[in-house]
């Protein structure tokens, strides 16, 4: 999403409506749209396997803190070079070798733990692997589609990429559990899980592969100390921008709650490995049904104060799981947790992606998944750490106390957050969201 003033992309125009099935009328979007959905599905099914498999081989909460270390330190470490690569070299491409790197690190990972007496320092360099590979996929994957779709069709390509995405979210985690339970019953464990975590990411580089466009602002100024760092410096001059983005960063940070989830799953509610896949899954659930909502109720007022209710609903959602022992109960709590959670994601990346030109769109959603999805595994390695002396119960409540308590911090250093926001939204979200709307 680009404000068109500051971007070449989306492409100019099109043909067709801009409704319903629009965007699939494009061939690129149609295999951007695979890849997505396949590319998530397997990334969650990996989640949900790995949890479960370092889980019952050490039963410490700290190795599933290492988990999320793993997987976080590449974001930090690559984070401003993924984000430059993604503006100076074609996405498409980007996108594949990432992709094709995944598929072939689950199938280590695959034979890693096919063995009697895995090696779980093996299992967490594996990881490190899987999680560069993810580094460099994020800016290019979430800097795509506005080249792929015109203009007009742009909108409604990004309502079916977002709920796609969120399908395979729901998806992805029930089936993975679904596969390591029956693997277990029959003397396999989680090798079948693996398996087609490894086929799937293999199908997500075939797809990209396919895509022919060649539409992009590539960025041809000279590779400079100053151009690697210009998101970074794009977003902190841009108040609401950083404001939003570090208010997420302290909600995820100090919820780190899924890095939990395997032992929930076990020992407090005792649900198996599917179940493990349903934990995860009731979190997205929860998005679906509020990305749904958005779709005919966008934000039009009071964005700043809204998106900090929803941060807050987010809280006390995982606050209500921590303390749970009913699995009806920990589910729902889970599903709001979800809903609040989409309502600042709306919110945040819409402001995002409009304030950000297309040849700069990649180091700034770079530097935004540090932020975001990278905060969310340290936030893993946090919570694993703590609970190994004071159990997962209580640093499941006591994060997010403390997050609130950085919400409160955040309000105070970004005042004018509210009227910035809802000028943003009001001035774009709803001119671009009223064609979504589907029909029957």
């Amino acid at each position: 999403m680009s404000d068109p003033p500051v971007s070449a992309s989306p492409r100019e125009s099109g043909k067709g409506g801009t409704a319903g099935f629009a965007a699939f009328r494009h061939r690129d979007f149609v295999f951007a749209f695979g890849a997505r959905i396949v590319n998530n599905m397997a990334t969650r099914m990996l989640q949900v396997s790995i949890g479960w498999e370092v889980w019952r081989i050490t039963q410490s909460e700290l190795m599933l803190g290492y988990v999320g270390l793993a997987m976080f330190l590449p974001n930090i470490l690559f984070f401003l070079v993924a984000g430059e690569a993604a503006d100076r070299f074609p996405r498409r491409r980007i996108l594949t070798i990432t992709y094709a790197a995944q598929a072939l690190t689950a199938a280590m990972l695959l034979f890693a733990f096919s063995g009697d007496d895995p090696a779980i320092g093996l299992v967490l360099a594996l990881l490190f692997l899987m999680g560069m590979g993810r580094t460099f996929a994020q800016p290019a994957n979430l800097a795509l589609i506005p080249n792929l779709v015109p203009k007009d069709v742009f909108p409604n390509a990004v309502a079916w990429a977002n709920s796609g995405q969120h399908v395979s979210t729901i998806i992805g985690p029930v089936l993975g559990g679904i596969l390591i339970e029956y693997g277990t019953g029959r003397g396999f464990g989680a090798t079948l899980a693996f398996a087609t975590v490894t086929v799937l990411f293999a199908a997500a580089a075939l797809s990209i592969l396919m895509i022919r466009s060649r539409i992009q602002s590539l960025n041809r100024a000279p590779l400079t100390i100053e151009t690697v760092f210009a998101g970074m410096k794009f977003i902190w001059n841009r108040q609401i921008i950083l404001g939003a983005i570090s208010l997420d960063l302290f909600a995820v940070l100090l919820g780190g709650a899924t890095a939990m989830f395997p032992v929930f799953a076990t020992d407090i509610l005792h649900l198996g490995a599917s179940g493990l896949g349903l934990l995860h899954s009731a979190f997205a659930v929860g998005e679906v049904a509020c990305a749904l909502v958005l779709t005919q109720i966008p934000v039009r007022r009071r964005a700043g104060r809204k998106f900090f209710i929803a941060v807050a609903i987010y809280g006390f959602g995982i606050i209500a799981f921590g303390l749970s022992e009913i699995v009806w109960l920990s589910l729902a709590a889970l599903a709001v947790a979800g809903a609040a959670d989409m309502v600042s994601v709306f919110i945040r990346h819409n402001m995002i992606q409009f304030a950000t030109p297309d040849q700069m769109r990649g180091r700034v959603m770079a530097v935004h998944g540090v932020f975001t999805g990278g905060s969310a595994q340290l936030g893993e390695f946090e919570s694993g750490a703590v609970a190994e002396f004071i159990g997962p119960i209580i640093v499941v409540v006591d994060d997010v106390d403390e997050g609130q308590v950085g919400h409160r911090i955040e309000a105070v250093g970004y005042p004018g957050r509210d009227e910035d926001a809802r000028e943003i939204l009001t001035t774009h979200i709803d001119r671009l969201r009223r064609p979504v709307r589907w029909r029957p």
